[in-house]
């Protein structure tokens, strides 16, 4: 039984990549995580080095922007303001995932021992993702900015739901006016949108329209990257789409030291600690602990005298957005197309 575990663990990500196509363990493909998955370095460098155990969350300090009115001519004493610099503390949610097999079952069952250790991952590994992406859901929704300017372009900035809405007579050249109101607020360059099956459906049908369709829409898609998010709803609006500068959100995925080094023995009395790549290859590790105990499961499945290990599935996820100083100011803006 020596090393049973590690055999089990390179045999369920040898297999998962056809057993997870399996319809009974089809996934929502949401692609949240893999724009959020992107470039977790970019917002937080180093962010691994500031949390070091389950407990130490973290916080990271960044110098602020600030404005001071402009003089009219040169002072002998001039005298100026300090600078300033602001907090943006990490807050990091545990996803754990328990579950146990028997060790005789598998005499009873159709089923051996590593097929029912790979069906138990492959669902504690899709729980896991359903947690994180109803999470990143609600973190875009949550940290949308406040504050933006209004009037820009053929965006109306809405106050009360802080949406910029695009009128219906726009709605042929929505990514351009996004684009535009985007620009206003500083955030110039590549996009990365969040955007409903609405308006990622608009957006295949505008930007394949060129110059030899009667209208060309296609320009519009220059610089944007567009994640398709099927939850996202508003039934005040008849498409959305949260606009991100390319590389402001993140997410910092983590686990413990003694998972990542394999801590522990398997058929020792404490078990292992150890990891494991995610099989759906978004570049998330998941730490795994296991113990073994004994237990009488004659009435579910085994035996009378039999073993149960017990495993449990888990990782520790921070979601960032680039910091900014103002008052309810954010880099995720949140655009809402009206209907007619």
């Amino acid at each position: 039984m020596a090393n049973y575990i590690t055999s089990l663990l390179l045999d369920f990500q040898t297999k998962a990549g056809g057993v997870f196509k399996d319809t009974e363990m089809r996934e929502k493909q949401s692609q949240l995580l893999s724009l959020f998955m992107k470039n977790p370095t970019s917002v937080i460098p180093d962010y691994d080095k500031l949390k070091t155990s389950d407990q130490r969350a973290g916080a990271v300090y960044l110098l602020k922007r600030t404005m001071e009115t402009l003089g009219t001519n040169r002072a002998a004493l001039h005298a100026g303001n300090f600078g300033d610099s602001f907090k943006k503390d990490l807050t990091w949610k545990t996803y754990s995932r328990p579950f146990k097999l028997s060790m005789k079952a598998g005499d009873r069952n159709i089923f051996d021992n590593p097929e029912r250790f790979n069906n138990e991952m492959k669902n504690a590994v899709l729980d896991i993702h359903a947690g994180i992406d109803a999470d990143i859901a609600a973190f875009l929704a949550l940290q949308k900015t406040q504050l933006a300017k209004s009037p820009v372009g053929k965006a109306t900035w809405n106050g009360t739901t802080f949406v910029y809405e695009v009128a219906n007579a726009e709605k042929e050249y929505y990514f351009q006016v996004l684009k535009s109101a985007m620009s206003a607020n500083g955030h110039r360059g590549a996009l990365d949108l969040v955007s409903d099956s609405i308006q990622k459906m608009e957006a295949e049908r505008l930007f394949t329209n060129g110059t030899t369709n009667a209208k060309n829409t296609a320009f519009q898609a220059s610089n944007l990257t567009i994640y398709e998010d099927h939850n996202l709803a508003d039934v005040a609006y008849k498409g959305l789409s949260y606009a991100i500068p390319e590389g402001a959100v993140a997410a910092l995925p983590w686990i413990p030291m003694a998972n990542r080094t394999n801590q522990g023995d398997e058929n020792g009395a404490t078990g292992l600690l150890t990891s494991f790549a995610d099989p759906l290859g978004t570049g998330l590790t998941f730490a795994l602990s296991m113990y073994k105990k004994r237990a009488d499961t004659n009435t579910t499945g085994g035996e009378y005298q039999d073993f149960i290990t017990e495993f449990e599935v888990s990782i520790d996820m921070a979601y960032v957005t680039a910091p900014l100083s103002g008052t309810n100011e954010s880099a995720i803006v949140k655009f809402g197309q009206l209907g007619a």
